[in-house]
């Protein structure tokens, strides 16, 4: 605790100086004041981190309800919710309180052996009766992609849940002799339809498959007897730590991956109105492959890289792209930076002038560079709000920071400002907004071991009320 409070004396000039900190970056000219943007942030403690793992967000329901999806023991997968009437039994402690409710599903291990390693982020889709959550991950047995869903009332009480295999590994299949690889994406269409992004490994060639998972009548693409259609987008030696979807407002997905092969950040889609020609997918003509941004490493060593892992963010009328770079010379200089691409149509920088890519955040300028978090929404003005983490020179530890453009609010147009949110080694995987606009993060607290909560506005409990 000690630590703790001497760690936050030390960084707090970081505090002060995140608010202001800022980067040239293209906004689409955006001028709209987000009230959201002048909310603080607050954390808690939620659970035990060496018992819960993977903490993923979202805002839920009609009533924006902000929940926290969580597993354990390698065979549970936990939603946690502010209790309707402020006592539950999981969550914040308000005066020897436990204020959110959460709820496990336990797959049996005698019957239902499933790998949770490579469960997507918590997707969520709300109807004028009920939301539900969804998950991908593996089912051992049959071995095979499945998608796992709950059932939830509008005020958070679970009604039921639900196993429907996407994609079949099994030796009926055309991916018999695959295997899952990082983590696994998902997005629900305006009808609550799965739509997934997995990176399947062929076992004999060591090849790495991009595949799109679509409902669909049975084809066999995804093996027999599955109402789903499966399209391969592209094939190479190394596709990057994991794909991430999303599906644009009239329901076209858009998969964002990193072609490590050939150090590229790459953005795939299935229809294009600019007048590209299409080059990959089933058939290699079904699908747009847009290469955003490449490397430019020499063979010595020095030039640009990029991280594994870019994410995509859809908005009313915005996209964007979010990713890391690089800079890297022999003399042991090196520098690692956040960097944003926005589709502009026509006129822009990068990905064949149809997107504009520029600078966002500095996060690490050591010999060894860090392991960057970052997850990017786009706010309901269409302004993109990016949570990442970085290494300041003053601390010994990670911390993790909020930025936008300051435009958001009130700032200098072409600036970013940063909230800051803590100093302790985070490590998270999601950021949500709600449909005002305010943030909410489940990370993992390295220094502590704690699963903790990052939320906006709210008092950490949320009574009934706003229930």
């Amino acid at each position: 605790m000690k630590k703790y409070r001497l760690s936050l004396i030390v960084l707090s000039a970081v505090m002060l100086l995140s608010l202001v900190m800022v980067g040239p970056a293209r906004t689409a000219g955006l001028t709209e004041i987000s009230p959201a943007a002048f909310y603080p942030w607050r954390t808690a403690f939620f659970g035990d981190s060496t018992v819960l793992k993977n903490p993923s967000t979202a805002f839920s329901g009609h009533y924006d309800i902000p929940i926290i999806s969580t597993t354990s023991f390698e065979t549970t997968i936990q939603v946690g919710m502010p209790a309707a009437d402020g006592v539950g039994n999981c969550g914040p402690v308000v005066n020897l309180v436990r204020t959110w409710d959460c709820t496990n599903y336990d797959f049996p291990i005698t019957t239902d052996l499933v790998d949770l390693s490579v469960i997507s982020p918590v997707a969520v889709h709300t109807t004028q009766d009920d939301f539900k959550t969804g998950w991908t991950i593996v089912d051992k047995v049959p071995l095979s992609v499945i998608l796992f869903e709950e059932i939830w009332t509008p005020t958070g009480g679970r009604l039921s849940t639900a196993k429907t295999p996407l994609l079949a590994l099994t030796t009926e299949s055309p991916f018999y002799g695959f295997n899952v690889i990082g983590s696994t994406s998902l997005d629900f269409d305006s009808s609550g339809l799965p739509h997934a992004a997995v990176i399947l490994n062929k076992t004999a060639t060591g090849e790495e498959h991009l595949v799109y998972i679509h409902p669909g009548t049975d084809n066999g693409s995804c093996g027999f007897g599955l109402n789903f259609q499966c399209e391969i987008i592209a094939i190479r030696e190394d596709l990057g730590a994991a794909p991430v979807l999303h599906l644009t407002a009239d329901d076209k997905p858009m998969i964002t991956y990193y072609d490590q092969s050939s150090d590229k950040i790459m953005v795939a889609y299935d229809e294009d109105s600019t007048g590209l020609t299409a080059n990959c997918g089933p058939g290699g003509d079904t699908w747009y492959c847009l290469e955003i941004i490449a490397g430019t490493l020499d063979p010595s060593g020095n030039g640009i890289t990029y991280g594994d892992k870019p994410s995509i963010a859809i908005g009313n009328s915005a996209k964007f792209i979010v990713y890391t770079v690089s800079q890297v010379s022999t003399f042991n200089e090196i520098n690692k930076s956040l960097h944003l691409a926005e589709y502009v149509g026509s006129g822009g920088n990068c990905g064949e002038e149809r997107w504009e890519c520029g600078f966002v955040q500095s996060i690490d300028t050591s010999v060894e560079l860090i392991n960057t978090a970052f997850s990017i929404q786009v706010d309901p003005l269409d302004y993109p709000v990016i949570a990442f983490s970085y290494q300041p020179p003053s601390s010994p530890e990670q911390c993790m920071d909020v930025t936008y453009p300051a435009e958001r609010a009130g700032g200098n147009p072409g600036t970013w400002r940063r909230d800051f949110i803590t100093c302790t080694d985070p490590i998270f995987d999601e950021l949500a907004l709600s449909d005002s606009g305010l943030g909410f993060i489940g990370y993992v607290d390295k220094t502590e071991k704690n699963v903790m909560l990052a939320i906006q506005d709210y008092l950490l409990y949320l009574p009934a009320i706003v229930r």
